[in-house]
């Protein structure tokens, strides 16, 4: 399951949980930290990158593509200069991408 999240650029992107919901599925909660020797960034045990400035890509658990389909997926991003939520839901593509596979992905604007 792949979430992209833009709009992390205004809560700045340094020192800010994210917390990413999928349905009625337990939450992913981390942290986005910046790389000292890099413009690289991590978020723990969770996979992300930054595919553009603001635009963060997530990589969750992988679940079977098809049961998320269509579930509500909620964002919220924290940082010192407050919070900002974001929603969309979750879309399903059947054999297509670079793998050939089914997948799931949603794009959440953070407001």
């Amino acid at each position: 399951m792949m979430v992209t999240v833009t709009g992390v650029d205004r809560v700045t992107v340094e020192g800010v949980r994210m917390r990413i919901c999928v349905g009625a599925q337990p939450c992913t909660d981390f942290r986005v930290t910046r790389l000292p020797e890099s413009e690289s960034l991590s978020c723990g045990s969770v996979a992300c990158s930054l595919a553009e400035p603001g635009r963060l890509q997530v990589t969750l658990p992988q679940k079977p593509a098809r049961t998320v389909a269509d579930l509500p997926v909620r964002v919220t991003a924290s940082s010192r200069q407050g919070q900002r939520e974001g929603a969309a839901t979750m879309r399903f593509v059947a054999g297509k991408g670079p793998c050939g596979c089914d997948y799931s992905y949603a794009d959440v604007a953070l407001g």
